[in-house]
């Protein structure tokens, strides 16, 4: 109900106290509302990103992408890799 009255005052006066208490109807609590539990809390939320492999995969990615495009105009003798420690995930190009 408040925002109801809020909204219902000329722009100019809603953030006028006097002028809302007056507009207020007279069965709404004078001093505050209790929030419900959805209104009291929030949320934390931290995210996080582990760089060194985010980096490495995009390595990778960018590697198999450029691979098919050497297979794709018939480049042979290349070897592709996506970046150190990937392993098994290289491409031999003989």
């Amino acid at each position: 109900m408040p925002s109801v009255t809020y909204f219902r005052l000329p722009p100019d006066q809603r953030n006028d106290s006097t002028v809302f208490e007056k507009a207020r109807p007279k069965w709404a609590p004078a001093k505050h509302l209790n929030l419900g539990l959805d209104l009291q809390g929030g949320i934390h939320l931290v995210m996080d990103v582990e760089v060194d492999r985010a980096v490495r995969e995009e390595g990778v990615r960018r590697a198999e992408e450029i691979a098919a495009e050497m297979d794709r105009k018939g480049i042979k003798g290349v070897d592709v890799k996506g970046g150190p420690g990937n392993g098994d995930r290289h491409r031999d190009r003989a």
